[in-house]
């Protein structure tokens, strides 16, 4: 009997095959996903990692130094300094180019001109009262830079008639100003007076005076000894007429 089951159970599976390779009553494919379906699903993407091209890098921004000119092309702080300075220089130079040039041939003058030791030092002023003209003269000599003589004249012109007053307080100044020389070697004083114009003149051999029979009346009533003495040298002598506003000239 068991071989009856098992032959029976053989032939079932023979005709369940059968039945299978004709398409008759096969069984149907699963609806949902395939295990290869579901392991490929779960695969997860590994992302690459790729390098990027043609990515532009920032520049870096450098300082530029004050001399270099700005980004749009105008000229930097530091030119323009300059400029302003160098347009300041030329504006002075062409301002005092006479004083210039008066100096540059000063300076050339005195450098071709030979040092005088021996000669004379001339020198002029010119004032004014409140009616007269005052001309003030002092003429110095010199040997070997020494001053040796100096001859003072002040000359004072007004109207002769107008002025006449003063003009004769002036002389008698000049009158009593030779009384205080009288007996002293070496000075000697001339008056004057002419159409309005008065001089009084003060004459100094520094050789022949003596210092000690030099009044003090004579230095009080205007002379101008000892202002200058003997042996001086005249270029303490000019320096000094000039800082009293003298005009000198040498020769």
């Amino acid at each position: 009997m068991n071989e009856n089951n098992t032959n029976h159970n053989n032939n079932n599976l023979e005709k369940q095959e059968t039945v299978n390779q004709n398409g008759v009553n096969a069984p149907k494919e699963p609806v949902g996903p395939t295990t290869k379906d579901t392991i490929t699903s779960h695969v997860v993407a590994t992302p690459t990692t790729e390098q990027p091209q043609n990515v532009p890098i920032p520049e870096q921004k450098q300082e530029q130094p004050a001399y270099v000119d700005d980004e749009k092309g105008g000229p930097s702080k530091l030119k323009t300094f300059f400029a302003i300075v160098l347009f300041l220089f030329f504006f002075a130079f062409v301002y005092f180019l006479p004083e210039i040039t008066d100096y540059i041939n000063l300076k050339k003058s005195e450098k071709n001109q030979t040092e005088i030791t021996t000669g004379t030092l001339s020198c002029t002023q010119s004032k004014n009262t409140k009616t007269l003209d005052v001309n003030l003269s002092a003429v110095f000599t010199f040997v070997n830079n020494e001053i040796t003589g100096l001859t003072y004249t002040q000359t004072s012109t007004g109207d002769k008639i107008a002025d006449k007053e003063e003009l004769e307080a002036l002389k008698q100044e000049c009158v009593k100003l030779k009384e205080h020389i009288v007996g002293v070697d070496g000075i000697s004083v001339v008056c004057g007076l002419n159409n309005g114009t008065n001089t009084t003149k003060q004459i100094i051999e520094y050789e022949k005076v003596d210092s000690d029979k030099v009044s003090t009346a004579y230095i009080e009533a205007g002379g101008i000894y000892p202002e200058f003495k003997k042996g001086q040298k005249i270029s303490e002598v000019e320096s000094k007429m000039a800082s009293s506003s003298y005009k000198c000239e040498k020769y």
